[in-house]
């Protein structure tokens, strides 16, 4: 269903006030929808607050998700703190309250910032609340909330690690994360969004050195568009504090724990990860960092393919415009760690020959983030094709993101003619059912003829 722009809106209201529930809430999701799209003054006040006045609880459960007043849904969230006695009516209640949490339609202008004058979070993240989970996941957080989060300041400076990290999990789908209004064109500067990733570059400064922290928070980073991400002047510092030696086992146990994409130890995929977002080739002269070639007077480079630390070779790998031939010479030292950081790198992805060498070098585990990466590409860039090139190996993929390889062509070749034999044994079968009637039939006939 789509808001019907064109019905009158005192025809709207009359007929909302009289119809069931369930057709109004329908109504009040497309209302939400179409709030969602740029327009000037789509809110319409006047119906929101008619349908309060209904006091349904389908109707209510839907102006708290998708109505425009903060008044609205302040009054809701009041009314559903309020104790009760049944089961059922504090399982609405919890509803109610995570529907206003997660409503998407308040003026984005000025997003979810009353909260901070009217409720008191720290209770609600304290508890680990689903309220509080619904906030964290929605796109029309305030941005400064969302900064606050991650740098761990009030209303989340006394939440437990666990708590802390969990609340960076939960965020890490959000979609105000890779959303950048900056306009260049109306000098208009998303301070919201530079608020949010400056705040994520501080994670990796306070975030306890455990296996546990980063199976919690790794989620985030490889969620980040690389194209968005603000470098830093620090990459030194940080990778040296995520050395492998600093990090605590999981559980404390002996061996480390496998990482997702690669065959690093989680400690060594998640340091290999960071360095290649937040990397820079070039930049200030920092204590520890080799210094192997001079770019200007007050510069130098910070990494290069042939560093000795994979780390910092795969800064290069995120950051540099290689040549085809860099790119083979890195797959062949580093594989499948070189085929995870690269595709960080948006702009060998713009040279067909090199993006063929991408779709080579990645494992099965590794496709969907290669999509993923080339729909984030396409989404800036429109001329840019996000399916699957053919190689010069002929390789192609199917929608699936299944590569075909040789065995998997003979398997399939064997198949189709294990299906030709099955149809083929089918119509043999039928031919001698038909056979063995017309013999009995011919039987029968002599039997009766003999009498």
């Amino acid at each position: 269903m789509k808001w019907d722009e064109k019905e009158p809106d005192k025809v709207k209201e009359a007929r909302l006030l009289i119809s069931p529930a369930d057709v109004v809430y329908e109504d009040l999701k497309a209302y939400g929808a179409y709030l969602q799209q740029p327009s000037w003054f789509p809110q319409r006040p006047d119906l929101e607050k008619i349908l309060l006045k209904r006091n349904d609880p389908l109707i209510n459960l839907g102006l708290a998700q998708y109505c425009s007043s903060t008044d609205i849904v302040y009054d809701l969230y009041n009314r559903a703190c309020i104790p009760c006695d049944s089961e059922s009516e504090a399982t609405y209640n919890q509803g109610l309250r995570v529907a206003c949490f997660a409503n998407q339609s308040i003026d984005r202008w000025m997003g979810w910032s009353w909260l901070a004058d009217k409720i008191d979070l720290n209770p609600l993240f304290q508890g680990r609340t689903e309220e509080a989970y619904a906030l964290v996941k929605n796109p029309s957080i305030h941005p400064y909330t969302l900064a606050s989060l991650y740098k761990r300041t009030k209303p989340f400076d006394d939440l437990e690690d666990i708590t802390w990290l969990s609340f960076i999990n939960a965020s890490s789908k959000n979609p105000r994360l890779n959303i950048d209004e900056t306009d260049y064109k109306h000098e208009y500067w998303d301070e919201g969004h530079s608020a949010i990733h400056s705040a994520i570059l501080k994670i990796l400064d306070i975030a306890p050195l455990s296996e546990q922290c980063i199976r919690l928070i790794d989620e985030l980073f490889y969620n980040l568009n690389p194209d968005q991400v603000q470098q830093s002047d620090n990459i030194d510092s940080i990778l040296d504090r995520w050395a492998v030696e600093n990090i605590k086992n999981y559980e404390h146990k002996d061996d480390d724990t496998e990482g997702y994409y690669t065959n690093l130890s989680l400690k060594e995929e998640f340091r290999c990860l960071i360095a290649s977002l937040f990397g820079r080739i070039y930049g200030g002269i920092n204590k520890g960092v080799p210094i192997t070639i001079q770019k200007d007077e007050s510069s130098h480079l910070l990494a290069t393919r042939d560093a000795d630390d994979l780390a910092f070779r795969c800064i290069y790998y995120g950051k540099a415009n290689m040549t085809i031939q860099e790119m083979e010479a890195a797959y062949k030292r580093d594989s499948d760690v070189f085929a995870l950081v690269v595709l960080n790198n948006s702009q060998l992805f713009k040279d067909n020959r090199k993006r063929i060498l991408i779709q080579k070098y990645i494992n099965d585990r590794l496709k969907y983030r290669y999509k993923h990466r080339c729909e984030e590409i396409h989404n800036k860039d429109e001329d840019f094709d996000p399916s699957p090139i053919v190689g010069d190996e002929q390789e192609y993929w199917e929608d699936e993101f299944v590569q075909q390889t040789p065995e998997l062509l003979e398997s399939e070749k064997l198949n189709n003619q294990l299906d030709a034999l099955s149809s083929e044994l089918k119509s043999v079968k039928s031919r001698l059912f038909w056979g063995f009637v017309f013999i009995g039939f011919l039987v029968i006939y002599s039997l009766n003829l003999g009498q």
